[in-house]
C-alpha cells in the first residue's frame, strides 16, 4: 500500500513539473518571403519573440500551427533556440508551404 500512495505521489510531482511554463510566446508573425516557385509553393517565414522564464539556460523548442477556417492545420513549423536565463529573443524559421493551401490559412498559433 506504501509503494501505491508513493507511485501516485510522484505521478503528481512529474505532472506537476511537466505542466511548469518555462517560456512564454510574446508574439507571433507570418511572411511570404519567396514564390510561387515552378511547383506553386511559396516559402513562409514565420517569427515569434520568446522569452525564457526559467533562472537558468534552456533549449526552447516552439512548434507554430497555421489553421484553416474549420481549425484543420495546414502547416506547422518549428522555432528552436538555445536562452540564457530570462533572456528574450526573436526566433524565426521558414516552410514551404503550397499557394493554394497557404490561401485556407486564418490563423497562426502556438501548438499546445
Amino acid at each position: 500500500m506504501r509503494w501505491i500512495l508513493l507511485l501516485l505521489l510522484m505521478a503528481a510531482a512529474v505532472t506537476a513539473a511537466v505542466a511548469e511554463k518555462t517560456f512564454e510566446v510574446i508574439n507571433l508573425k507570418s511572411k511570404v518571403v519567396e514564390g510561387p516557385d515552378s511547383e506553386g509553393d511559396l516559402r513562409v517565414s514565420v517569427k515569434s519573440t520568446v522569452k525564457n522564464l526559467l533562472g537558468e539556460e534552456q533549449k526552447v523548442e516552439v512548434w507554430i500551427q497555421a489553421l484553416d477556417g474549420e481549425g484543420f492545420e495546414v502547416v506547422d513549423v518549428d522555432l528552436i533556440g538555445h536562452f540564457k536565463p530570462n533572456e528574450v529573443r526573436v526566433l524565426t524559421n521558414t516552410v514551404f508551404v503550397n499557394k493554394k493551401a497557404y490561401e485556407t490559412i486564418v490563423k497562426w498559433q502556438v501548438e499546445e
